[in-house]
């Protein structure tokens, strides 16, 4: 029994781990050919070589649940090949245990990464973030952020370094209360302060005020899903406990809420996964062949991931319970289970 046991789930482990290997490379081969569309923006190849190996290991978090699914699916199917199946079931082993000595190997595989990914992998996003910024040929585009009743606007080529700084200042009635142009000022800390020799053209409605001369970018921090997506389970829970994020944005803060819920569910998510498609592989696939194992196993990950989004995109629509309805399509995958289980 123990040596069944140690057998499946090692060889589990490494044919998960040899599975999600090849898809991280082959997302790595297809964000280098993404980035080097944009070459003229980078000195060199090898700062866009280095730029994709940086990202590469916190995009890697989303492949997690395929890979452990097909890497338990191939090793059931080269179980069954090899007649190690019959001879774990005239050892009395069942299949129910079988199936959750397949899950065991994935799941320390998927706890490792996401612990990686807490310690090491979201650091080396935010280098990988400031390597680009250095890459980058000035940014010329401009946008209005909002801070207390001020909007500003500026053009930045670095983190701490603005050029060409707009602000204009409401009173309580939203009229113009101040109106400022500056050329280079410093960021320091998300804080922005105009020195008056960088001022070359300021409007004051009343002359004994002195106008605003600094200002908390903070205040107007917007994340977008996708950046919201790449965040490691720490740096959401520092985003929903720091005062960056608005008090009316609702909306991101449930989007926040939304992808730490479905990070935490990672590992859970990918055990229900084996568990349906093991007991599956029992009751009708052991006859199937090896790249069948290997494309239900994608679909299956696929549909799952859109049902999740589509039924957690409900509960933020119309404000249901989060934890409650990403429950539901794991509850379902359990009873499915279950009764396909029941007619074996």
């Amino acid at each position: 029994m123990r040596i069944f046991a140690r057998h499946i789930i090692t060889r589990t482990f490494y044919i998960s781990f040899f599975v999600f290997l090849c898809i991280v490379l082959l997302d790595f081969i297809f964000s280098l050919l993404g980035e080097l569309e944009d070459r003229d923006s980078y000195n060199s190849l090898k700062d866009i070589l280095i730029f994709s190996l940086y990202l590469t290991p916190s995009n890697s978090i989303k492949y997690l649940e395929s890979a452990c699914l097909l890497g338990a699916l191939i090793s059931l199917a080269l179980f069954h090949r090899e007649r190690a199946l019959t001879i774990m079931q005239f050892s009395k082993l069942a299949p129910w245990k079988i199936i959750s000595l397949s899950s065991i190997g994935p799941l320390i595989l998927c706890f490792l990464f996401l612990s990686a990914n807490e310690l090491f992998f979201y650091d080396l996003q935010n280098v990988a973030k400031q390597k680009e910024l250095k890459l980058l040929k000035s940014n010329t585009s401009k946008k209005w952020f909002k801070s207390g009743n001020s909007f500003i606007q500026f053009s930045s080529n670095s983190r701490t370094e603005i050029q060409n700084i707009k602000v204009i200042t409401f009173d309580s009635l939203n009229k113009i209360n101040s109106y400022q142009i500056g050329n280079k000022v410093t960021i320091k800390d998300n804080q922005v302060s105009i020195d008056d020799k960088s001022l070359v053209e300021i409007y004051l409605k009343d002359k004994s005020i002195e106008p605003q001369k600094s200002f908390n970018l903070s205040q107007t921090k917007k994340l977008s899903r996708s950046d919201i997506e790449k965040m490691s389970m720490r740096e959401i829970v520092r985003e929903l406990n720091t005062s960056a994020i608005e008090t009316d944005s609702s909306k991101q803060k449930v989007l926040l809420k939304n992808s730490l819920i479905q990070k935490i569910f990672i590992p859970l998510t990918i055990f229900s996964l084996i568990l349906l498609m093991g007991t599956i592989f029992f009751r009708t696939g052991r006859d199937l062949p090896l790249g069948n194992f290997i494309l239900i196993g994608f679909i299956a990950s696929f549909c799952y991931q859109l049902v999740e989004d589509l039924i957690l995109n409900f509960a933020i629509t119309f404000n249901f319970s989060l934890l409650l309805f990403a429950l539901i399509p794991l509850i379902f995958l359990w009873s499915l289970a279950s009764l396909i289980y029941s007619r074996i």
